[in-house]
């Protein structure tokens, strides 16, 4: 829930201090900021399942 804040909060402290006068602008600087997100939400992921592995390796041990 926390994240959650922190990424809304994120997005409206980017919109405030942009600079953007044009509709196109903003469709831009957003896409970039949405991009970040899922390359994290990606990154993440692949970190998670590989934590796992290590896990499971480990038991066998």
């Amino acid at each position: 829930m926390m994240l959650l804040l922190i990424r809304l909060t994120s997005l409206v402290m980017l919109l405030l201090n942009t600079k953007v006068k044009t509709l196109f602008g903003l469709r831009m600087l957003l896409l970039e900021f949405l991009t970040l997100i899922l390359i994290r939400r990606f990154v993440m992921g692949i970190m998670r399942k590989g934590m796992t592995r290590v896990q499971r390796s480990s038991r066998r041990s």
